[in-house]
């Protein structure tokens, strides 16, 4: 559920859509190409602002987020970030023999 939250929010702000999230987090949802440009630079101050983020980052800034896109516009992200933060989240069912109904 977290991933599919993060890959919504990655979408609406590819979008051009201002998302709200903690500077940290902002940093690695808002900027793919300039991520990416930080992990193959040669240049260490480069390197440096990518690790300082990283190592800044926890999960206080995915909850703080979250509780923010519980009330967004966009339905997909309020209903997944809703989920998330009153833990309502998706289950799988395991047995042993196979379910009913279903071809195994």
């Amino acid at each position: 559920m977290l991933v599919n939250t993060l890959k919504k929010v990655k979408e609406l702000s590819a979008n051009g859509e201002k998302v709200f999230s903690t500077p940290y987090l902002g940093f690695f949802l808002n900027q793919e190409s300039n991520v990416l440009k930080y992990i193959n630079s040669d240049n260490a101050d480069e390197r440096k602002v990518l690790l300082d983020n990283f190592s800044q980052l926890d999960d206080n800034d995915i909850i703080v987020s979250a509780k923010v896109w519980a009330e967004h516009n966009n339905r997909t992200l309020a209903i997944l970030s809703r989920n998330l933060i009153t833990r309502k989240l998706f289950k799988i069912e395991l047995q042993i023999s196979g379910f009913s109904g279903r071809n195994n």
